[in-house]
């Protein structure tokens, strides 16, 4: 009667049944979290990198910098850890005539280079592209 109830005992008991849910769902949940903490790095890296293209662009519309200072200012403020691998090129349609100058500015970046944790980005990296277009504004006469 003891071996018919160890048997029982064993069929009935669920012991083993919480490691092994445990060691299905971890790998799973582990790579949600840290694909969730990439996509939102590599979107905060965009969104910075659109907003330094975007007051490169307006510094030099209004004539308050030179390529170079509007360049460096835009690096500013992309975070430090995709600082380095950002592709920053400025370029104006018309310098000589501020009546017809286009001014663009275009940062460029891949997006295994972007994320803080490079997990899936490395799989297949993406180029991620901030670019803005002004045209310069004539400079105030009274």
């Amino acid at each position: 009667m003891s071996l018919r109830l160890t048997l029982v005992a064993l069929r009935r008991g669920r012991n083993g049944s919480v490691v092994t849910e445990f060691a299905l769902v971890t790998p799973l949940m582990s790579m949600l979290l840290l694909g969730t903490i990439e996509f939102g790095s590599v979107m905060y890296a965009y969104s910075a990198m659109q907003m330094g293209a975007s007051v490169a662009a307006r510094q030099l519309a209004v004539n308050l910098a030179s390529p170079a200072t509007a360049q460096s200012r835009a690096l500013q403020i992309v975070p430090s850890w995709a600082r380095a691998d950002v592709n920053t090129s400025i370029t104006q349609s018309n310098a000589g005539d501020p009546g017809t100058n286009m001014i663009r500015v275009r940062m460029v970046a891949t997006s295994d280079r972007l994320g803080v944790i490079a997990l899936m980005s490395r799989l297949a990296p993406l180029p991620i592209t901030a670019e803005v277009t002004v045209k310069q504004e004539l400079p105030y006469v009274d």
